[in-house]
């Protein structure tokens, strides 16, 4: 059995080695209740709701007191890796032997006495992100003794998401890129084109006395104001898509 305050803050859980499939977690509100693996509920014909009942082990002693602890069982988890082939494990270390039950049931199941302290500390981070921003705040608490603890980061559960969200990004980043270049070539074009086609306009401006300033600055504006109004219709489209401008 193994004592935990909330199992869904369980690094088993959490690292994704276990899913748990039925019911619900372990909070710090409950008492006599515990989570057994789908596989050991199958073998012994447990259900949710049923009760189990085990015997305190006085570890002083070496030998089970006759006190008997019952829990209710309040969920099943699945593992989501298993024994290679050829390799001995004990059924003691069988990940589908583990059960989780409360902490409360854990002290009473071992004697009823608790050792006061913590050999290790599990800080769940939100953000990842800020991984070293937060090792730096830990690192400066002045109740915890650096001379004999260290800091193990674990975000193998991150990187594994982030890997292809950060190839997608580059790709998109690159799209993006290419889709920009290309469409600065093709209005280039299409301006060019527009221009000689009424070179005859041009022509007509000048012979009246209008100054090439303010030709060029005639079809500068033009081209402005379709900007805007291409530009105003593309904003418009982003917002009905609920897209972050």
């Amino acid at each position: 059995m193994l004592g935990v305050c909330d199992s869904s803050d369980d690094e088993l859980f959490t690292t994704g080695t276990l899913t748990l499939t039925k019911g619900r977690h372990i909070t710090v509100k409950d008492q006599s209740v515990a989570i057994i693996s789908k596989d050991l509920a199958e073998r012994n014909n447990l259900h949710i709701g049923d009760f189990i009942t085990t015997h305190a082990y006085n570890s002083e002693e070496e030998e089970f007191t006759g006190k008997e602890i019952s829990v209710q069982i309040i969920g099943m988890f699945t593992p989501n890796t298993g024994e290679q082939f050829g390799e001995a494990i004990t059924d003691y270390d069988k990940i589908q032997n583990r059960i989780f039950v409360d902490l409360q049931t854990a002290v009473e199941s071992d004697g009823g006495k608790i050792n006061y302290g913590f050999s290790a500390v599990n800080v769940t981070v939100d953000d990842p992100q800020n991984m070293k921003q937060i090792i730096a705040d830990v690192k400066a608490l002045p109740i915890i003794d650096w001379t004999a603890f260290i800091v193990d980061v674990s975000n193998e559960v991150y990187e594994k998401a982030a890997a292809p969200l950060s190839t997608l990004n580059e790709l998109v980043t690159t799209l993006l890129a290419v889709i920009i270049v290309v469409s600065v070539v093709i209005l280039a074009l299409i301006l060019t084109l527009w221009t000689k086609t009424r070179i005859h306009e041009i022509g007509v401006f000048l012979s009246v006395g209008i100054r090439k300033s303010a030709i060029i600055g005639q079809y500068l504006v033009e081209v402005l104001l379709i900007a805007v109004f291409a530009f105003g219709l593309s904003y418009l489209y982003l917002i009905a898509l609920d897209f972050p401008t």
